[in-house]
């Protein structure tokens, strides 16, 4: 199918799904009547014998087409549609949200696996109290995202 702009008025193919999204519409093409016409031809002499016999070409002065009422069709079709700036900060807000609990669940891991090396005397290979400040930074961000996503 192919996909128009907003207005429906051209057909695009550079669009961002990124930027905004697809909807199924449909397209009416209108075509109009058409008139008859009537082939008009003559015959051409192409060759003429001794008997008075004549070989003769038929040559169309007017090709015929034949006539149609008018109709109208409708096409499947796809319209972009462009996100508002609000939903674009929203799904930049979603992504992070993603990203960041993505990054807890990893912070999770590694401070069990500290909490583990503590138990058992061998060394962690990170330092914990750099990976504590950075989750603090990412706590408040979360907070920040989750009441912009209104997420309790």
């Amino acid at each position: 199918m192919e996909v128009y702009n907003k207005e429906k008025t051209q057909i695009i193919s550079d669009y961002d799904l990124s930027k905004g999204r697809l909807e199924r519409d449909e397209r009416t093409i209108y075509h109009e009547a058409v008139k008859e016409v009537v082939e008009q031809f003559h015959y051409e002499v192409v060759k003429e014998y001794e008997n008075g016999g004549k070989d003769v070409e038929k040559v169309v002065d007017v090709k015929g087409v034949p006539g149609r009422d008018a109709y109208e069709e409708t096409e499947d079709i796809y319209v972009f549609i462009p996100y508002t700036d609000e939903e674009l900060k929203k799904k930049e807000d979603e992504i992070l949200y993603s990203e960041l609990s993505t990054w807890f669940d990893w912070y999770d891991m590694q401070v069990s696996q500290y909490e583990r090396s503590k138990r058992l005397e061998i060394a962690f290979d990170r330092d914990i109290a750099t990976l504590d400040a950075e989750a603090v930074q990412k706590a408040e961000q979360m907070r920040e995202v989750k009441d912009r996503l209104g997420i309790e």
